[in-house]
């Protein structure tokens, strides 16, 4: 049985060309990505590494192929891809911090949606490495402030109501939502926090 014998059908033109640059010798090896049948029936994603291997005259007659299972890779990258499909797509303002510091100057905003900018006035630019504190003004109630931070500072999840300001001074009110992300270690690394404006509430 050969490679292209085993690879996705929707793939196996792209190996042809890859094959072919190793047979004319453009390159001595290539590294691809690609969907494999399995002895079952079932197709898994592979990390392939195809090296030419000279034979007499140094003329290719062989190739050595070596194969990783990156299934489990794949499958992330795609839920990944899903989840951030969805949230640029949210109605609802989604901001991620980074966990520290708690205390001044506080946690870095590292990203924020598209309706972020619709609801706020501030732009993706205006808002990295600045802090959701760029959101406060007078009437932010401070009580709700202390129970986010309380909560922040235990690690937990909160939700609370506070009155928060756009970019042009403007008043709207927001009900939003912190949760804490651990790494695979179990240590908190960032907060998302989801809002959603209820002003007319």
């Amino acid at each position: 049985m050969t490679f292209l014998e085993i690879t996705h059908p929707d793939e196996r033109e792209g190996n042809l060309k890859e094959m072919a640059l190793l047979a004319t010798g453009d390159q001595e090896s290539v590294s691809l990505e690609k969907r494999c049948r399995c002895k079952d029936g079932s197709h898994r994603w592979m990390a392939v590494s195809i090296s030419a291997i000279s034979g007499q005259g140094d003329e290719t007659d062989r190739h050595f192929i070596s194969l990783i299972d990156i299934s489990s890779r794949k499958q992330t990258e795609e839920r990944l891809r899903l989840f951030e499909s969805a949230i640029e797509t949210m109605n609802d303002t989604v901001i991620i911090t980074e966990a520290e510091p708690i205390d001044l100057p506080g946690p870095r905003i590292v990203y924020v949606n598209p309706a972020f900018t619709t609801e706020t006035g501030f732009t993706e630019k205006d808002a990295l490495e600045q802090t959701p504190r760029i959101l406060q003004g007078p009437k932010t109630d401070r009580a709700m402030l202390d129970k986010v931070r309380e909560h922040l500072e235990a690690q937990k999840p909160v939700k609370v109501e506070v009155t928060n300001y756009r970019k042009d001074g403007s008043e709207f009110d927001v009900e939003f939502s912190i949760v804490p992300v651990a790494n695979d270690q179990g240590s908190v690394t960032h907060y998302v926090s989801v809002q959603r404006d209820v002003t007319e509430r």
